[in-house]
């Protein structure tokens, strides 16, 4: 240790402003000393900045980007999928129904998938094809939501499978049993 009070070890990453104040200070001087004159505030870094010091702004940030934050879009995007669900649920109800309707006049109810499909479609109420269309307005929805938000496959990290096609047909042949 020297003589004259000031800390010469590894730790100094706080440079002083010249003048009187010739010496280093260690990091935990900050903590300390926040107002301390010699201490230079620039020369910290980020992540040993306490809290309670400014941030110090780049020198050339860019510009900030115009237009609605992350959160006013995610808000959009529920509000949107509410509305395009609300709007879908009536014509899938009365699409389902008509088409249930259709396959019993026809007398299909016999046959194997068409006739679990007139009775699936017949015993479901309206509160089966609400939910149902706020699924597919979210799943309509997530693609151009993802473009807006500025999240691409690369921005993820995602890169494409060479094995799709064997990865796909061994998903289908562990899912049918």
């Amino acid at each position: 240790m020297p003589t004259d009070g000031t800390d010469k070890t590894d730790n100094t990453d706080i440079t002083s402003r010249g003048g009187r104040c010739g010496n280093s200070f260690p990091t935990a001087a900050l903590f300390f000393f926040p107002t301390y004159p010699c201490l230079s505030v620039k020369s910290v870094p980020s992540v040993a900045r306490p809290f309670f010091l400014p941030a110090v702004p780049a020198e050339s940030s860019p510009p900030r980007p115009r237009g609605p934050g992350p959160i006013l879009k995610i808000a959009l995007y529920l509000a949107s999928v509410l509305l395009l669900g609300s709007l879908i649920a009536p014509i899938l109800y009365d699409g389902g129904k008509w088409l249930a309707a259709l396959l019993v006049s026809f007398k299909q109810t016999q046959t194997p998938v068409l006739g679990w499909l007139a009775n699936k479609l017949t015993i479901h109420e309206f509160d089966s094809y609400y939910n149902r269309s706020f699924l597919i307005a979210a799943l309509g929805l997530l693609w151009p939501f993802l473009k807006w938000m500025g999240i691409s496959r690369q921005s993820l990290g995602l890169r494409k499978n060479p094995l799709k096609l064997a990865d796909t047909l061994m998903g289908l042949l562990l899912a049918g049993g």
